[in-house]
Protein backbone atom coordinates (compact mmCIF):
# COMPACT_ATOMS: atom_id res chain seq x y z
CA UNK A 1 0.00 0.00 0.00
CA UNK A 2 1.34 3.43 -0.92
CA UNK A 3 2.04 6.07 1.73
CA UNK A 4 -0.74 8.29 0.31
CA UNK A 5 -3.23 5.41 0.48
CA UNK A 6 -2.40 4.82 4.15
CA UNK A 7 -3.29 8.43 4.94
CA UNK A 8 -6.62 8.42 3.14
CA UNK A 9 -9.95 9.13 4.79
CA UNK A 10 -12.66 6.42 4.76
CA UNK A 11 -14.38 8.30 1.90
CA UNK A 12 -11.17 8.38 -0.12
CA UNK A 13 -10.41 4.71 0.58
CA UNK A 14 -13.91 3.76 -0.59
CA UNK A 15 -13.47 5.89 -3.70
CA UNK A 16 -10.14 4.20 -4.50
CA UNK A 17 -11.76 0.78 -4.17
CA UNK A 18 -14.60 1.87 -6.46
CA UNK A 19 -12.12 3.17 -9.04
CA UNK A 20 -10.28 -0.14 -8.99
CA UNK A 21 -13.47 -2.13 -9.44
CA UNK A 22 -14.61 -0.01 -12.34
CA UNK A 23 -11.24 0.04 -14.06
CA UNK A 24 -10.95 -3.71 -13.62
CA UNK A 25 -13.98 -4.14 -15.86
CA UNK A 26 -13.82 -1.10 -18.12
CA UNK A 27 -10.30 -0.40 -19.40
CA UNK A 28 -10.92 0.23 -23.12
CA UNK A 29 -9.66 -2.20 -25.77
CA UNK A 30 -6.62 -1.21 -27.84
CA UNK A 31 -7.28 1.63 -30.25
CA UNK A 32 -8.29 0.58 -33.76
CA UNK A 33 -5.94 3.26 -35.10
CA UNK A 34 -2.40 4.35 -34.29
CA UNK A 35 -2.42 6.96 -31.53
CA UNK A 36 0.12 9.78 -31.24
CA UNK A 37 2.31 10.02 -28.16
CA UNK A 38 0.29 12.87 -26.66
CA UNK A 39 -3.14 14.43 -26.95
CA UNK A 40 -1.61 17.57 -28.44
CA UNK A 41 -0.73 15.61 -31.58
CA UNK A 42 -4.16 14.14 -32.37
CA UNK A 43 -4.56 14.41 -36.14
CA UNK A 44 -7.56 12.34 -37.24
CA UNK A 45 -11.22 12.09 -36.32
CA UNK A 46 -10.80 8.36 -35.69
CA UNK A 47 -8.11 9.02 -33.08
CA UNK A 48 -10.23 11.70 -31.46
CA UNK A 49 -13.41 9.59 -31.40
CA UNK A 50 -11.68 6.68 -29.66
CA UNK A 51 -10.13 8.93 -27.01
CA UNK A 52 -13.27 11.02 -26.48
CA UNK A 53 -15.30 7.85 -25.93
CA UNK A 54 -12.82 6.84 -23.23
CA UNK A 55 -12.92 10.23 -21.51
CA UNK A 56 -16.74 10.24 -21.56
CA UNK A 57 -16.88 6.72 -20.07
CA UNK A 58 -14.43 7.68 -17.31
CA UNK A 59 -16.37 10.88 -16.64
CA UNK A 60 -19.69 9.03 -16.42
CA UNK A 61 -18.04 6.65 -13.94
CA UNK A 62 -16.94 9.58 -11.75
CA UNK A 63 -13.20 9.46 -12.53
CA UNK A 64 -12.97 12.91 -14.15
CA UNK A 65 -13.72 16.21 -12.43
CA UNK A 66 -14.00 14.40 -9.11
CA UNK A 67 -13.23 17.45 -6.98
CA UNK A 68 -15.23 20.05 -8.90
CA UNK A 69 -18.61 21.04 -7.41
CA UNK A 70 -21.61 19.02 -8.52
CA UNK A 71 -23.32 22.11 -9.92
CA UNK A 72 -20.46 22.47 -12.42
CA UNK A 73 -20.58 18.85 -13.54
CA UNK A 74 -18.08 17.54 -11.01
CA UNK A 75 -18.23 14.86 -8.38
CA UNK A 76 -18.21 17.16 -5.36
CA UNK A 77 -15.47 15.14 -3.66
CA UNK A 78 -12.40 16.15 -1.68
CA UNK A 79 -8.91 15.34 -3.04
CA UNK A 80 -10.18 12.35 -5.01
CA UNK A 81 -8.96 13.30 -8.50
CA UNK A 82 -5.49 12.38 -7.32
CA UNK A 83 -6.74 8.91 -6.46
CA UNK A 84 -8.48 8.45 -9.81
CA UNK A 85 -5.31 9.57 -11.59
CA UNK A 86 -3.19 7.09 -9.64
CA UNK A 87 -5.52 4.21 -10.38
CA UNK A 88 -5.71 5.02 -14.09
CA UNK A 89 -1.93 5.33 -14.19
CA UNK A 90 -1.60 1.98 -12.42
CA UNK A 91 -3.53 0.07 -15.08
CA UNK A 92 -2.20 2.08 -18.03
CA UNK A 93 -5.36 3.62 -19.46
CA UNK A 94 -5.21 5.82 -22.58
CA UNK A 95 -4.72 9.54 -22.13
CA UNK A 96 -7.67 11.90 -22.30
CA UNK A 97 -7.92 14.05 -25.44
CA UNK A 98 -9.16 17.24 -23.76
CA UNK A 99 -5.84 17.93 -22.08
CA UNK A 100 -5.97 21.72 -22.60
CA UNK A 101 -9.52 21.84 -21.32
CA UNK A 102 -8.82 19.74 -18.24
CA UNK A 103 -5.42 21.12 -17.36
CA UNK A 104 -5.77 24.80 -18.25
CA UNK A 105 -9.26 25.96 -19.23
CA UNK A 106 -11.19 24.26 -16.42
CA UNK A 107 -9.23 25.69 -13.47
CA UNK A 108 -9.10 29.11 -15.12
CA UNK A 109 -12.85 29.18 -15.68
CA UNK A 110 -13.43 27.86 -12.17
CA UNK A 111 -11.35 30.60 -10.55
CA UNK A 112 -12.19 33.55 -12.85
CA UNK A 113 -15.38 32.76 -14.75
CA UNK A 114 -18.90 33.93 -14.02
CA UNK A 115 -21.36 31.58 -12.40
CA UNK A 116 -23.16 31.24 -15.73
CA UNK A 117 -19.98 30.31 -17.62
CA UNK A 118 -19.00 27.72 -15.02
CA UNK A 119 -22.39 26.04 -15.21
CA UNK A 120 -22.52 26.17 -19.00
CA UNK A 121 -18.97 25.22 -19.94
CA UNK A 122 -17.45 22.95 -17.31
CA UNK A 123 -19.71 19.85 -17.63
CA UNK A 124 -19.04 19.29 -21.35
CA UNK A 125 -15.38 20.18 -20.87
CA UNK A 126 -14.97 17.53 -18.17
CA UNK A 127 -16.84 14.90 -20.18
CA UNK A 128 -14.82 15.57 -23.33
CA UNK A 129 -17.91 16.44 -25.35
CA UNK A 130 -16.37 19.82 -26.14
CA UNK A 131 -12.65 20.08 -26.92
CA UNK A 132 -10.66 23.17 -25.95
CA UNK A 133 -7.57 24.87 -27.36
CA UNK A 134 -5.33 27.71 -26.16
CA UNK A 135 -5.01 31.05 -27.98
CA UNK A 136 -1.86 32.55 -26.48
CA UNK A 137 1.10 32.41 -28.91
CA UNK A 138 1.26 34.74 -31.89
CA UNK A 139 3.73 35.22 -34.77
CA UNK A 140 5.35 38.12 -32.89
CA UNK A 141 4.60 37.03 -29.33
CA UNK A 142 5.81 33.59 -28.34
CA UNK A 143 8.07 33.66 -25.31
CA UNK A 144 7.06 37.28 -24.63
CA UNK A 145 3.41 36.55 -23.98
CA UNK A 146 2.57 40.08 -22.85
CA UNK A 147 3.35 41.32 -26.36
CA UNK A 148 0.26 39.75 -27.93
CA UNK A 149 -1.40 42.01 -30.51
CA UNK A 150 -4.70 40.22 -31.16
CA UNK A 151 -7.08 43.03 -30.32
CA UNK A 152 -10.56 42.95 -28.79
CA UNK A 153 -12.44 46.21 -29.33
CA UNK A 154 -15.50 46.98 -27.19
CA UNK A 155 -18.72 47.71 -29.04
CA UNK A 156 -21.68 48.07 -26.70
CA UNK A 157 -22.03 44.77 -24.83
CA UNK A 158 -19.96 42.99 -27.51
CA UNK A 159 -16.27 42.61 -28.36
CA UNK A 160 -14.90 42.60 -31.90
CA UNK A 161 -11.77 40.46 -32.19
CA UNK A 162 -9.08 40.70 -34.88
CA UNK A 163 -5.73 38.94 -34.83
CA UNK A 164 -3.64 35.85 -35.47
CA UNK A 165 -2.73 32.96 -33.14
CA UNK A 166 -0.20 30.20 -33.95
CA UNK A 167 0.96 26.79 -32.67
CA UNK A 168 -2.63 26.18 -31.59
CA UNK A 169 -2.83 22.50 -30.71
CA UNK A 170 -6.25 20.84 -31.18
CA UNK A 171 -7.77 23.93 -32.81
CA UNK A 172 -8.89 21.77 -35.75
CA UNK A 173 -11.18 19.86 -33.37
CA UNK A 174 -11.90 22.49 -30.72
CA UNK A 175 -15.29 23.89 -29.86
CA UNK A 176 -13.79 26.54 -27.58
CA UNK A 177 -10.59 28.54 -27.13
CA UNK A 178 -9.17 30.31 -24.11
CA UNK A 179 -7.96 33.59 -25.59
CA UNK A 180 -5.61 36.29 -24.35
CA UNK A 181 -6.19 39.53 -26.25
CA UNK A 182 -5.21 43.17 -26.03
CA UNK A 183 -7.98 45.56 -25.05
CA UNK A 184 -5.81 48.64 -24.42
CA UNK A 185 -2.83 49.62 -26.57
CA UNK A 186 -1.47 52.01 -23.94
CA UNK A 187 -0.27 49.40 -21.48
CA UNK A 188 1.57 46.10 -21.92
CA UNK A 189 0.59 43.75 -19.10
CA UNK A 190 -2.24 45.99 -17.94
CA UNK A 191 -3.75 46.21 -21.42
CA UNK A 192 -4.76 42.55 -21.70
CA UNK A 193 -8.10 40.82 -21.15
CA UNK A 194 -9.05 37.15 -21.21
CA UNK A 195 -11.96 35.55 -23.06
CA UNK A 196 -13.47 32.17 -23.87
CA UNK A 197 -14.30 32.03 -27.57
CA UNK A 198 -16.65 29.60 -29.37
CA UNK A 199 -14.39 29.04 -32.38
CA UNK A 200 -16.18 26.03 -33.89
CA UNK A 201 -19.48 27.88 -34.07
CA UNK A 202 -17.69 30.83 -35.69
CA UNK A 203 -15.79 28.94 -38.42
CA UNK A 204 -16.21 30.89 -41.63
CA UNK A 205 -17.91 33.67 -39.69
CA UNK A 206 -14.91 35.46 -38.25
CA UNK A 207 -12.68 32.47 -37.46
CA UNK A 208 -10.35 30.57 -39.81
CA UNK A 209 -8.32 27.53 -38.70
CA UNK A 210 -5.38 26.47 -40.88
CA UNK A 211 -3.17 23.43 -40.22
CA UNK A 212 0.58 23.88 -39.82
CA UNK A 213 2.44 20.99 -41.47
CA UNK A 214 5.40 19.59 -39.52
CA UNK A 215 8.63 18.33 -41.08
CA UNK A 216 7.23 14.79 -40.75
CA UNK A 217 4.31 15.73 -43.00
CA UNK A 218 1.90 15.42 -40.09
CA UNK A 219 -0.37 18.07 -38.62
CA UNK A 220 -1.42 18.79 -35.03
CA UNK A 221 -0.54 22.46 -34.72
CA UNK A 222 -2.66 25.15 -36.33
CA UNK A 223 -2.88 28.87 -36.89
CA UNK A 224 -6.14 30.62 -36.07
CA UNK A 225 -7.14 33.92 -37.65
CA UNK A 226 -9.80 36.26 -36.28
CA UNK A 227 -11.48 38.76 -38.59
CA UNK A 228 -14.16 40.92 -36.99
CA UNK A 229 -15.33 38.09 -34.76
CA UNK A 230 -18.12 39.30 -32.48
CA UNK A 231 -18.57 37.77 -29.03
CA UNK A 232 -20.68 38.73 -26.01
CA UNK A 233 -19.11 40.49 -23.05
CA UNK A 234 -20.30 37.52 -20.99
CA UNK A 235 -17.46 35.52 -22.60
CA UNK A 236 -14.91 37.58 -20.67
CA UNK A 237 -13.16 36.08 -17.62
CA UNK A 238 -12.60 38.51 -14.74
CA UNK A 239 -12.34 42.27 -15.24
CA UNK A 240 -11.22 44.15 -18.33
CA UNK A 241 -7.46 44.65 -18.08
CA UNK A 242 -6.97 41.71 -15.73
CA UNK A 243 -6.03 39.30 -18.53
CA UNK A 244 -2.42 38.94 -17.39
CA UNK A 245 -3.55 37.84 -13.92
CA UNK A 246 -5.98 35.32 -15.42
CA UNK A 247 -3.29 34.05 -17.81
CA UNK A 248 -1.00 33.40 -14.86
CA UNK A 249 -3.65 31.06 -13.43
CA UNK A 250 -3.66 29.20 -16.74
CA UNK A 251 0.12 28.97 -16.92
CA UNK A 252 0.42 27.96 -13.28
CA UNK A 253 -1.70 24.90 -14.01
CA UNK A 254 -0.05 24.23 -17.36
CA UNK A 255 3.40 24.13 -15.79
CA UNK A 256 2.72 22.67 -12.38
CA UNK A 257 -0.39 20.50 -12.52
CA UNK A 258 -1.22 17.18 -14.09
CA UNK A 259 -3.69 16.83 -16.95
CA UNK A 260 -6.53 16.26 -14.48
CA UNK A 261 -6.09 19.24 -12.23
CA UNK A 262 -8.41 19.84 -9.32
CA UNK A 263 -9.85 23.25 -8.45
CA UNK A 264 -8.27 23.11 -4.99
CA UNK A 265 -4.80 22.18 -6.20
CA UNK A 266 -3.51 25.73 -6.67
CA UNK A 267 -0.94 24.38 -9.12
CA UNK A 268 0.02 21.21 -7.27
CA UNK A 269 0.24 18.06 -9.36
CA UNK A 270 -2.96 16.04 -9.21
CA UNK A 271 -1.56 12.55 -9.55
CA UNK A 272 1.02 11.62 -12.15
CA UNK A 273 1.02 13.61 -15.32
CA UNK A 274 1.42 12.16 -18.79
CA UNK A 275 5.09 13.22 -18.82
CA UNK A 276 5.71 11.56 -15.45
CA UNK A 277 4.13 8.36 -16.73
CA UNK A 278 6.35 8.40 -19.82
CA UNK A 279 9.43 8.88 -17.63
CA UNK A 280 8.39 6.01 -15.37
CA UNK A 281 8.04 3.70 -18.37
CA UNK A 282 11.44 4.79 -19.69
CA UNK A 283 13.10 4.04 -16.35
CA UNK A 284 11.46 0.63 -16.25
CA UNK A 285 12.67 -0.11 -19.78
CA UNK A 286 16.22 0.88 -18.80
CA UNK A 287 16.10 -1.48 -15.80
CA UNK A 288 15.43 -4.42 -18.10
CA UNK A 289 17.95 -3.44 -20.76
CA UNK A 290 20.83 -5.16 -18.99
CA UNK A 291 23.75 -4.14 -16.82
CA UNK A 292 25.79 -2.87 -19.75
CA UNK A 293 23.04 -0.62 -21.08
CA UNK A 294 24.30 2.67 -19.55
CA UNK A 295 27.64 2.24 -21.29
CA UNK A 296 26.05 1.91 -24.74
CA UNK A 297 25.63 5.25 -26.57
CA UNK A 298 22.39 4.25 -28.29
CA UNK A 299 20.73 3.40 -24.96
CA UNK A 300 21.92 6.66 -23.37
Amino acid sequence: MSESARRESPEQAEFRARCRRWLGANVPPPAPVRLPQTALEIMTRAQLDYLCAWQKAAYDAGLVGCDYPVEYGGGGRNDCQRIANEEMQRVGTPYFPNVIGLGMAAPTIFHHGSEQLKRELLPKLLSGEEIWCQGFSEPGAGSDLASVQTFAEPRGDKWIINGHKVWTSLAHFASWMILLARTDKAGKHAGLSYFVVPIEAALGKGVTVRPLIKITGETGFNEVLFEDLEIDDGMRLDEVGKGWTVAMTTLLHERGAGPLVTPQSGGRRAGESEDTGNASRLIELARHAGATAPARPTIR
